[in-house]
């Protein structure tokens, strides 16, 4: 007979049975792959399928060094037999960047989720569902220190009108009250446009008019601006009226 579970305060009743069929789909997936390598070779794409899910299921363990290896054999595998812009390569490609940040590799993560979202765009578009996890699969590496950026953007346009202000001579209270004010301002009528823009983006972000006009022209306009700003701050000739 089998040893008793061990039971832990705040885990489920079932937890030493689910941990069990864990270990089950493990040890089936190992003799399935090994049977497939016999049969088939390492390279067929089945055996490959096989290593992925095997990597998968360590990976879900917690066993992430043991998974690593595998989801690289998959990946080599699938390149040089499918090629590099094959759904199943590109599956892999993303398998072992999830792996990667799940180990807090960011730099090697961040490689292979560039690689797949640049694969992904020549291959099936900007606007199939595979594109669209690729783009927010790279949401973890971009975002990581972001609140640092954001910050540092902060600051430099808070000196910039800071020096604004002590150019008219104010100094002490007297610079800090409008550049109090200004901030605070600022922050208010940006909270302003969310809450107005917000909603009618949310009812219109699955139609062609928001991705045509909000996106890809909001986007376009933006950019626009900001290089007449940018023309008319080194030129000292300005184009706009605001």
């Amino acid at each position: 007979t089998s040893q008793p579970f061990l039971r832990f305060p705040g885990l489920p009743r079932d937890f030493g049975v689910v941990a069990r069929k864990i270990d089950d789909k493990v040890e089936n997936a190992r003799e399935s792959l090994e049977a497939r390598r016999a049969t088939l070779g390492d390279r067929h794409p089945r055996t490959l399928g096989s290593i992925n899910h095997l990597a998968s299921l360590l990976q879900d363990q917690g066993k992430l060094d043991e998974a690593a290896p595998l989801f690289g054999e998959a990946l080599q595998g699938f390149r040089a037999t499918l090629g590099d812009r094959h759904p199943d390569t590109l599956s892999s490609i993303n398998n072992l960047a999830t792996l990667s940040l799940a180990q807090g590799r960011l730099d090697e993560a961040a490689a292979l989720l560039r690689e797949n979202l640049s694969l992904s765009l020549a291959t099936l578009g900007d606007r199939h569902p595979d594109t669209l996890t690729a783009i927010n699969n790279l949401r973890p590496v971009v975002s990581h220190n972001f609140w640092l950026v954001g910050f540092c953007f902060g600051l430099i346009h808070g000196v910039g009108y800071a020096s604004v202000l002590n150019d008219l001579g104010l100094s002490g209270w007297s610079l800090a009250k409008p550049l109090i004010g200004f901030n605070l301002g600022v922050e208010l009528a940006q909270i302003m446009i969310i809450g107005l823009f917000l909603p009618l983006a949310f009812a219109l972000r699955r139609t062609n008019f928001y991705y045509f006009v909000f996106l890809i022209g909001g986007s376009t306009i933006t950019a626009g601006l900001a290089g007449l700003w940018m023309y008319e701050q080194i030129s000292g000739h300005f184009v706009l009226f605001f």
